[in-house]
């Protein structure tokens, strides 16, 4: 697959460096976003029903310099917005990040060419599911973001966190809490299980959201697993 075009690239170390503006001329919606990280993501919101940033990790993401924002060029075409995600996963998976922390690298890439209607925003919501189990199976997690994306806090499912100004994509390793995205699926679940099992079979997890959903997924999951040996 050829690389797709980065129309704007940048790498934030700080929190005031998100907010400095005078770096140049930005792309509109380069400039949309940064202004959703800062005033949005970065800063505590109420409706979320629990403390700390909308997004506790792009604070710390910003000071390892392991946040990478582009934009790239789209089709709303389903085809064009399937080979975009596979792109992202290639400069995920190639990226030399600056922190060794995992849970700190994230690829945020504003989705240039793709219209705000809602039939181009449900395409994306479609490319979004339709790339999530073999991301997943990596380890990974991605995410969509855009003016009417449906998602909801899973503390308050009133709340519709994850609605921007413009059509992004977030791309990012596996972390604690993605329990709460990936209980639904025995195969998202088996994918988290490998990975953060012992953690709550040590009593580690102190959420308990977390070892609530955790312990139910793990119940309705093992009861429905097959018998060893049915015929």
């Amino acid at each position: 697959m050829t690389a797709s075009p980065v129309l704007f690239s940048e790498r934030f170390g700080t929190l005031s460096e998100l907010a400095d503006e005078s770096g140049g001329p930005i792309p509109g919606r380069a400039a949309a976003a940064r202004e959703w990280l800062r005033d949005y993501v970065c800063l505590p919101d109420a409706r979320l029903a629990r403390e700390g940033a909308v997004c506790p990790f792009v604070p710390p993401s910003l000071e390892a310099g392991t946040l990478r924002f582009e934009v790239w060029p789209v089709t709303a075409s389903p085809p064009g917005l399937d080979a975009l995600i596979a792109r992202m996963v290639e400069v995920f998976e190639a990226t030399r990040w600056a922190h060794r922390n995992r849970t700190l690298h994230a690829l945020l890439v504003v989705l240039d060419g793709l219209p705000d209607d809602a039939g181009s925003l449900a395409a994306l919501d479609a490319a979004q599911a339709r790339a999530k189990p073999g991301i997943v199976e990596k380890g990974l997690m991605i995410s969509q973001f855009h003016p009417l994306c449906d998602e909801s806090a899973a503390r308050n499912p009133e709340f519709k966190a994850l609605r921007a100004p413009v059509p992004m994509l977030a791309l990012r390793h596996m972390a604690l809490h993605d329990i709460v995205f990936l209980k639904s699926d025995p195969r998202w679940f088996s994918e988290y299980e490998s990975r953060f099992g012992v953690r709550y079979d040590r009593g580690s997890v102190q959420d308990p959201l977390f070892r609530e959903v955790f312990h139910r997924a793990r119940e309705r999951f093992s009861r429905s697993a097959p018998v060893s040996g049915a015929r």
